[in-house]
């Protein structure tokens, strides 16, 4: 024997059945009403009237003909709907409108020193959306919603989303004037192939003085006195006190890059943060200034 259902074993695919039911008061417009086949509409009635352990309807040679059962609940039924409807409108609404959430995965140290700094005046214009900035030497996995938008280093080869290059970011060895000529480098093997090749080449391991795995430590270590690195010209040079390192080949820079996965792309929201990201970061960017001076060049093995 069938057990009951209790008020959670509903679900809204019944509701839809109920109301299927009595509005075309026939199996067949019921089965055209959700799509389905008329022996499929059949079977769940029957399931659905078993499991309530209530008779909804009785079954006449042309048609259905409601229990009185079927009309006291009926107005329930259509509240239920109406409840649904305003959900779906209200979900709708929200991602129409310039309003809720969206998550932004930025490079290390790229959100303190590019991202944030630039924020007020993107509040000024969308003040109902709460940005999420999160800053990590991990790639944030967009299909799984880790992220909504990325800036990124490395341009993407998988996935379905849109990509759009923002900006070329050079790179310098950076130091505080007069600091040692040893080294502060990321863990082996960190970093863009071109900078890892670069490292090999022209910084001799028994030269590393330090080494971290986030830019923001690089950062500090730098900004400390603790010796030379290669970072990022625009972060750098936010960074008071800090020189570019004269007398060595030119450093790798490398592009940056603006995701989002393709769904999310088009929600009001989330484009309003992909367009300011277009327009300030290549504007800020191309608004960093030059250092004063340098450090005398030092030898860099």
């Amino acid at each position: 024997m069938q057990e009951r259902m209790t008020p959670t074993d509903w679900s809204w695919d019944d509701v839809r059945l109920f109301l299927a039911a009595m509005r075309d008061r026939s199996l067949t417009g019921a089965a055209r009403t959700l799509d389905v086949n008329q022996s499929t509409a059949s079977r769940r009635l029957t399931a659905l009237e078993a499991a309530l352990g209530v008779r909804l309807f009785d079954r006449l040679r042309d048609g259905l003909e409601p229990t009185p059962v079927a009309a006291d609940v009926l107005p329930l039924a259509e509240a239920a709907e109406a409840a649904m409807l305003s959900f779906g409108q209200a979900v709708a609404g929200r991602d129409a409108a310039l309003v809720g959430a969206v998550r932004l995965a930025v490079p290390d140290a790229m959100d303190s020193l590019l991202v944030v700094p630039e924020l007020p005046r993107f509040y000024a214009n969308y003040p109902r959306i709460a940005l999420e900035v999160v800053g990590s030497p991990a790639l944030a996995n967009l299909a799984r919603r880790e992220a909504d938008i990325a800036l990124r280093f490395v341009r993407p080869t998988a996935g379905d989303v849109v990509v759009r290059r923002l900006a070329r970011m050079d790179t310098s060895a950076w130091a505080r004037e007069g600091a040692p000529a040893g080294w502060i480098t990321g863990d082996d093997g960190e970093g863009s192939p071109d900078e890892v090749a670069w490292a090999a080449q022209h910084i001799g391991a028994d030269h590393v003085v330090l080494r971290v795995n986030r830019m923001e430590a690089r950062l500090a270590a730098v900004s400390a006195g603790l010796g030379r690195a290669l970072i990022p010209d625009a972060a750098a040079s936010r960074v008071g006190g800090l020189v570019r390192v004269d007398g060595l080949p030119p450093a790798p820079g490398c592009d940056l890059w603006l995701v989002a996965h393709r769904r999310l792309y088009q929600v009001p929201r989330v484009r309003a943060v992909w367009d300011f990201l277009a327009e300030m970061v290549p504007t800020t960017l191309a608004s960093v200034a030059e250092p004063a001076a340098a450090t005398p060049p030092g030898a860099a093995r």
